[in-house]
């Protein structure tokens, strides 16, 4: 047991919550009934709330941290590993139960030591057992621990306290089982197929993320409500050379004009999934099937990276070519003559261009002499720079573009 660690997560909380405890206390006004009788509810209220605290953070932290020997540091908690290259290190609902007590006795004197009560003297001794125990939505917890109030010459002696939460600890518990169960009849890999099934049975939310992927490390979480347990796995990923992905060979895909593509892309390995880079289509994870559809894409060449991931971490890519051809459908200008002018001379000219699909036309120019209207494709503009300039003129409709260039000589 790490108390260090744990007096780092809890000290804060606990003595806000003894602060507070005094400081309502304090504030309330002082009854005659008070003045006469020698009342401890104050004193179990605030023991009551110390006790809801240290259990809420207790309980937290022993998800968190989980009961493994072996754990990997993550963020500032040492997370445990529950499965270990195909051998069971699981947690045990009496394991659970005897950490919990053991993070309450270890917390619970930082808030109780705060308490004030007025008039009130608190002797507050050494807590001999805390007792825990997870049931269906609740747990409890049973402390014995000596206090001794004294009013007036007068004094109570309290021994016994009960605190009861509502957490879905055994839940949440059972859960971790019932997924360590799954692991151990899939032990080289991430169970894929079944977790989704699992957090359906159980009600809970189960995410992971691959925290080394050379040494199979994997993290996981599952939560149930507001109760986040976190434990490590690691897999036997690279000890046999069959268990990499390989991704097939790829063709070239060509399209002309509007049409619809279908491609199956290959891998072998286990629990397989696709992704792509690509803005083009996205291809289905599960089977890697694409759908290439070229309506309303501009023409060209396109380089998409395919890649092919398996449920140890493993992954293989390959380079897609797509080549898509609407030359029948790209905009179609006519031949701009070269033109020889003088310097400060007006420069007008108007391009001719059609757009054969009737859908939008869009003119430019890449000169710094003068821009030509996007729309009208008309040239008007002094120009002061003598030379030979040469001057593309491009025009653009939603299957991509053509250009014209011609030159445009200046003199002095």
């Amino acid at each position: 047991m790490q108390h260090g660690q744990i007096t780092i997560f809890l000290v804060m909380g606990l003595v806000i919550v003894g602060t507070l405890v005094a400081f309502m206390l304090l504030s309330a006004p002082e009854t005659s009934e008070q003045q006469v009788q020698f009342d401890v509810s104050s004193t179990k209220t605030a023991i009551d709330l110390c006790m809801a605290e240290a259990m809420k953070d207790s309980l937290q932290i022993a998800f968190l941290k989980g009961l493994g020997e072996d754990y990997e540091t993550i963020g500032s908690i040492d997370v445990s590993y529950y499965f270990v290259k195909g051998l069971l290190l699981g947690p045990t609902q009496e394991g659970f139960e005897h950490m919990v007590g053991e993070l309450v006795s270890d917390s619970l004197p930082l808030c109780l030591e705060g308490i004030i009560i007025p008039g009130h003297e608190l002797d507050i001794g050494e807590i001999e057992s805390a007792l825990v125990t997870l049931g269906e939505q609740e747990v409890f917890v049973d402390v014995h621990m000596p206090i001794v109030v004294r009013h007036n010459a007068k004094q109570v002696e309290l021994d016994s306290f009960r605190y009861v939460a509502e957490a879905p600890a055994a839940d949440l518990l059972e859960a971790i089982e019932g997924f360590l169960s799954m692991q151990a009849e899939f032990p080289e890999g991430i169970p894929l197929d079944g977790i989704q099934d699992l957090g359906k049975k159980y009600g809970v939310n189960i995410s992971y993320y691959i925290y080394d992927a050379l040494l199979g490390k994997v993290y996981f979480t599952i939560q149930k409500d507001s109760l986040v347990s976190s434990f490590m796995v690691q897999y036997d990923w690279y000890s046999l050379e069959e268990k990499k992905v390989t991704l097939e060979e790829i063709p070239d895909i060509h399209i002309t004009g509007e049409d619809t593509v279908f491609y199956q892309v290959v891998a072998s390995g286990e629990g397989v999934t696709y992704s792509d880079d690509s803005d083009l289509f996205d291809i289905n994870a599960e089977t890697g099937i694409i759908r290439l559809d070229s309506t309303m894409v501009q023409s060209g060449h396109r380089q998409i990276y395919i890649t092919a991931t398996d449920a140890y971490g493993n992954s293989d890519f390959k380079v897609m070519h797509v080549h898509i051809d609407h030359s029948e459908n790209l905009p179609v200008i006519e031949d701009i003559p070269d033109f020889t002018i003088r310097r400060g001379d007006l420069f007008e000219y108007t391009v001719r261009a059609t757009e054969p699909t009737g859908l939008y036309l869009v003119l430019q120019d890449d000169s710094p002499l003068f821009v030509i209207g996007p729309v009208d494709s008309e040239i008007s503009a002094v120009i002061d720079t003598p030379g030979v300039h040469e001057i593309t003129i491009s025009a653009t409709n939603p299957y991509g573009y053509t250009t014209k260039s011609f030159t445009l000589e200046v003199l002095e």
